[in-house]
């Protein structure tokens, strides 16, 4: 027999084959309200949708009835948006119900849901792209309608907060068909112009009144507009794309005027705040100065002016005397340094005098110096390292030593004779 499943194991399998499918799990689900109980104890709602031919049972627990703004009732047609859950023991399914649109709203709002998905995942809405407002702006540009509400309040909150800022409006529809291509070419004409800020305004309304704001040609112009843009559309509680793109979010367009405008009263504050300040650092200083000035004036010199000029007369007298002083030594040292020349010409002369002696000593003695008789070709004979100055000194055989003037010969006697004079 083939493998056969328990009611429970197929039942268990079915639920968790709903839990991993993506669609289920994340799933709109679009028909008519019946068989509503308002579970008042515990705040859960159950309820079956259906359409011509099915119906499908649906609860949606407190935690998420306390975030819709109205009750269902039967026969109201809505989109329903959760998850597809089995219940094992009975083997039926049901919708959990996370949020509940009426089915007019309900497309709009999915369609605006999916969009703002898709541009927050493009970065459109990432904080490092939002532009600064300038601290005091001298133009703003205004797109709104020029009969509505909005341009008013604006007006209002600039004549009374900053009233030296210029408004320039430009009239463009705010809801409606061919609202949205107004509004693009609001945001081009203004960046070509020489405004500081841009806002765009208009008052509370329905969402099919606020559609064009969730544009997404609309939120894409405002991206690239290098002006910084103030999106003030609908009431606080209203969201639209052009909220998430621009660089600034009002609840209101009379609180974007507030976020745009410094305050002339705060200005006005801060400079009288400023200018006693300035006023008491001006008085500290010319208080010191005087204390300065106090003290400069019980000093000598403007006690007595004449003293400085005395001491001057002084000192001037004491470097004269040294400088008499020094050149009376001055003159003395030139006395003795002429005493030393006279000294060392006579000494001079006397070693020039006593050179000459020294010299005709020294020729004298070279004159008398065997050296310089041997260098006219005389010689010495020696015998045993004595001068030999007679023949019968010698005996034949000797040997003998014979000085040169450059150098020695050693010599054996062979024959001796004397000389007859």
């Amino acid at each position: 027999m083939p493998e056969a499943f328990t009611v429970s194991e197929l039942n268990e399998f079915l639920k968790i084959s709903f839990d991993e499918s993506q669609i289920l799990r994340d799933i709109y689900i679009k028909g008519e309200i019946s068989n509503f109980t308002n579970h008042y104890k515990t705040g859960h709602y159950y309820f079956t949708i259906k359409d011509d031919s099915s119906a499908l049972k649906a609860v949606m627990f407190r935690m998420y009835t306390r975030m819709i703004d109205f009750v269902p009732e039967n026969g109201m047609k809505i989109i329903a948006h959760g998850k597809i859950d089995v219940f094992v023991r009975d083997g039926t399914y049901s919708l959990k119900v996370d949020d509940i649109i009426p089915e007019g709203i309900g497309l709009m709002y999915i369609s605006f849901e999916k969009l703002k998905n898709r541009l927050e995942q493009e970065g459109l809405f990432s904080p490092e792209y939002k532009k600064s407002l300038p601290a005091y702006p001298r133009k703003i540009g205004i797109l709104t309608s020029p009969s509505g509400a909005a341009i008013q309040d604006i007006k209002n909150v600039s004549a009374r907060r900053y009233p030296l800022c210029e408004l320039t409006l430009y009239p463009s529809s705010v809801q409606g068909f061919g609202a949205v291509n107004q509004l693009i070419n609001g945001l081009r004409y203004f960046e070509e112009t020489d405004v500081d800020i841009v806002i765009i305004a208009r008052g509370g309304g329905s969402l099919e009144d606020l559609m064009p704001f969730n544009d997404e040609k609309l939120a894409r112009e405002i991206f690239a507009c290098k002006k910084p843009i103030i999106s003030a559309v609908g009431h606080e509680t209203d969201y639209t794309i052009c909220d998430f793109v621009s660089d600034l979010r009002a609840p209101t367009p009379s609180a974007a005027a507030e976020l745009a405008l410094p305050s002339s009263n705060e200005i006005l504050a801060n400079i009288e705040h400023m200018r006693r300040s300035l006023e008491y650092s001006i008085k500290a200083i010319i208080k010191r100065k005087n204390c300065e000035l106090e003290e400069v004036s019980q000093n000598r010199v403007f006690l007595k002016p004449f003293w400085m000029v005395e001491e001057t007369e002084k000192t001037i007298s004491h470097l004269c005397v040294r400088l008499r002083t020094a050149m009376d030594n001055i003159i003395a040292d030139k006395s003795a340094i002429l005493k030393v020349a006279e000294i060392n010409d006579k000494i001079a002369h006397i070693i020039e005098r006593k050179e000459n002696s020294l010299g005709k000593l020294v020729a004298k003695i070279e004159a008398l110096s065997p050296l310089d008789v041997l260098s006219r070709g005389y010689s010495v004979v020696f015998k045993d390292k004595s001068v030999i100055n007679d023949v019968c000194a010698v005996e034949e055989k000797d040997i003998i030593n014979i000085r040169m003037k450059n150098g020695y010969v050693n010599a054996e006697v062979k024959s001796i004779e004397q000389a007859e004079f």
